[in-house]
């Protein structure tokens, strides 16, 4: 396991859904996801891990609540999927809080979540979302 997860994740321009507050949510969201790539191995205490992932946590549930009200308020035909995608990725935040134990966990969690689903999900769901919210 590398001494640490430096890294750094950035939205891509082509990742910008063109809806102001969502785009500021996906911005915050990298933010604490860079806070939690700077911890190294044995360098922070667990329970900052913990606080720094937790405020990971809220900041995407945040988003999820905004664009899910958003979708009923213009009777998004996707809102289904889009609502599930956010419930499961949920469960498994909740599961890494439940379960891990140790920085790589933690860390092995953020970097698949990072490198995979949330370009996946805006790709899939964000982008057609913020056209919708933005009538093109």
């Amino acid at each position: 396991m590398p001494d640490s997860f430096q890294r750094t994740y950035a939205l891509d321009r082509s990742d910008e859904t063109a809806h102001p507050i969502i785009d500021m949510q996906h911005r915050a969201i990298y933010a604490a996801a860079n806070q939690l790539a700077r911890h190294g191995v044995g360098q922070i205490h667990h329970h900052r891990l913990l606080d720094d992932f937790r405020e990971f946590k809220l900041l995407s549930i945040a988003n999820f609540d905004y664009e899910e009200l958003a979708m009923q308020a213009i009777g998004y035909p996707e809102a289904a999927a889009h609502i599930a995608a956010h419930r499961r990725i949920r469960e498994q935040m909740d599961a890494v809080l439940d379960q891990a134990r140790t920085f790589e966990e933690m860390m092995v969690f953020i970097t698949k979540l990072m490198d995979n689903w949330l370009p996946r999900h805006v790709a899939r769901y964000d982008l057609e979302l913020g056209r919708a919210l933005s009538g093109s």
